[in-house]
């Protein structure tokens, strides 16, 4: 089974993927961007303000397809668990709002089109996503501020869109929602209550 973890920075999305792991030892655990060569690019470029907006996009991509051959498919292949910190769905909720900022876009609706385009011939879908749901506000407190999507607006927009998958009849059937603004522990169990209830003869 494939699990992906869903959420702005500072959500929580660490803690649930620890209590997962507690709960379910065998679980492989990943995360996106990965810590493979690809992974490592997109990390210095998210704390670059001035990389061209494509660069970034296409270094997100080249990093997918690295992590879904080398790390998901093989793991979900065998039969185990394996449960991601981001994956595609950070793609549709950051890079619109990123890709229309750089003025790649007219308006996000476009970005997305685009954005599906290219994720289309290496989207392997999870099975479950856990979206831990926390206010712009909690992100902005949480977040350590030194990545260049870690402003409030763009956060906003964010926000947004990871609602809108959520809703979405597209989306809105795998994506369940965490409630992050609670404590530590109760999101911990909110999370494992919600993947005992999706897949109990799956894990």
């Amino acid at each position: 089974m494939f699990v992906t973890i869903e959420g702005l920075d500072g959500s929580g999305k660490s803690t649930v993927l620890d209590a997962i792991t507690e709960q379910y030892p065998t679980a492989v655990t990943t995360s996106e961007p990965s810590d493979r060569q690809y992974g490592k690019l997109v990390r210095e470029n998210l704390a670059d303000e001035e990389t061209h907006g494509l660069i970034d996009f296409y270094l997100f991509m080249a990093d997918r397809i690295d992590h879904i051959e080398e790390r998901v498919r093989p793991t979900d292949e065998s039969g185990n668990l394996v449960v991601s910190d981001r994956y595609a769905d950070s793609t549709r909720a950051y890079q619109p709002v990123a890709l229309t900022n750089a003025g790649l876009f007219d308006s996000q609706f476009e970005a997305k089109d685009f954005i599906e385009h290219t994720m289309n011939p290496w989207n392997y879908p999870p099975d479950l996503t856990l979206y831990i749901d926390i206010s712009v506000d909690t992100a902005i407190e949480r977040a350590a501020g030194d990545e260049k999507y870690e402003k409030r607006d763009f956060l906003s927009k964010v926000k947004d869109n990871y609602d809108a998958l959520a809703d979405s009849e597209a989306f809105g059937d795998r994506i369940v929602r965490v409630d992050g603004e609670q404590s530590k522990e109760d999101v911990k169990k909110s999370a494992l209550g919600k993947l005992d209830v999706v897949a109990p003869d799956r894990l």
